[in-house]
């Protein structure tokens, strides 16, 4: 997982790969690989998925997201899967602006905080949620001076109301400089934990 200041926004790339065993036997190889590029108005965002199974290509999403500026809903426009659009409700956040929301009300003091988020990870309900966190009290963050908080978040299918049962739910613990730790990534039926075993601080970018 990477996020990389530039000039004019944000760019990240994350990458997920686990095998798993079937329980009629044998293995499944997942790979989930996701870029995007945010403008640094969180108005404007450009995506980038593909997942494979077993080393095939099964799933491919591009295209591009905007914000109005002066508030209204958006609107996601796909060029792959050709001709496909996407209405974002007013106030709808892209990745980076939900992860600077969550440490803004985690700092403030907030125990909740929640929003329309889009991510481009698939097309309806697979990329458009709603996202509730619960947020903990302030705790020390491993390997630096700086506070962190536990985190929990509940993802729900937005055109179906968020009082109905999560899609997934993802934990972990948040640093103020956006560091997760801990985190745990969990469906229902099964779940991944992932710990943070190398962190590299990126060099800030020049710009005029």
């Amino acid at each position: 997982m990477e996020w990389r200041a530039h000039c004019g926004g944000v760019t990240s790339r994350q990458r997920l790969g686990f095998v798993g065993n079937l329980l009629r036997g044998g293995e499944l190889d997942y790979d989930v690989r996701v870029s995007t590029w945010e403008a640094a108005d969180d108005r404007r965002m450009r995506f980038s998925m593909r997942s494979y199974q077993d080393g095939r290509l099964v799933e491919e999403y591009r295209g591009q997201a905007r914000m109005p500026e002066g508030g209204g809903p958006g609107r996601a426009t796909y060029t792959v899967p050709a001709g496909v659009e996407m209405r974002l409700p007013p106030d709808t956040l892209f990745p980076t602006g939900h992860m600077e929301q969550l440490i803004d009300q985690a700092a403030a003091g907030a125990a909740v905080a929640s929003t329309a988020l889009f991510d481009g990870a698939g097309v309806g309900r697979d990329a458009l949620t709603f996202v509730t966190a619960a947020i903990g009290d302030p705790i020390a963050a491993a390997g630096d001076d700086q506070q962190a908080w536990p985190m929990a978040l509940a993802y729900h299918a937005l055109a179906e109301g968020d009082a109905d049962a999560p899609l997934f739910e993802l934990s972990f613990d948040l640093s103020e400089e956006g560091v997760m730790r801990n985190v745990v990534l969990d469906y229902g039926p099964f779940a991944l934990r992932a710990r943070l075993s190398r962190f590299e601080r990126l060099s800030p970018p020049r710009c005029e």
